[in-house]
């Protein structure tokens, strides 16, 4: 499926995890039936992956694999993203640049976290309009 888009989630709401979901262009109104941990929509699954994996690491939640509700061939397997294949250490490089928090800023909890995010989706929204 080519019209997919991937968002990072609090699964079943719980702060204490991070994944991601992917879903489909044509169901892209479910995207608000999660709780979101960026306002941010990934067009490219290592992308959204990489993502999650960095905000789990520094905020020390729990990453739980990548699983595609369309196609178990796209899902994450064990270790996928432990060596680091050629692309992707660029591709996070750029992703940092991208979503880097402003500078002089530094989360020192989960709550300067989602304060962060509500800032950003704040600021998201206001674009939108």
């Amino acid at each position: 499926m080519s019209d997919l888009f991937y968002i990072l989630i609090y699964p079943r709401g719980d702060k204490s995890q991070i994944e991601v979901v992917d879903l489909a262009s044509a169901v892209s109104w479910e995207a608000s039936d999660y709780r979101r941990v960026t306002p941010h929509d990934y067009g490219i699954r290592e992308e959204a992956i990489l993502e999650a994996r960095r905000l789990a690491q520094r905020y020390g939640l729990k990453y739980n694999l990548f699983e595609s509700r369309y196609n178990h061939e796209n899902n994450e397997y064990l270790g996928e993203f432990e060596a680091d294949p050629a692309g992707r250490e660029e591709l996070a490089g750029h992703f940092e640049k991208v979503l880097a928090p402003p500078a002089g800023i530094e989360f020192l909890s989960r709550d300067g976290l989602d304060k962060y995010i509500e800032r950003c989706t704040a600021a998201w929204s206001a674009a939108q309009r």
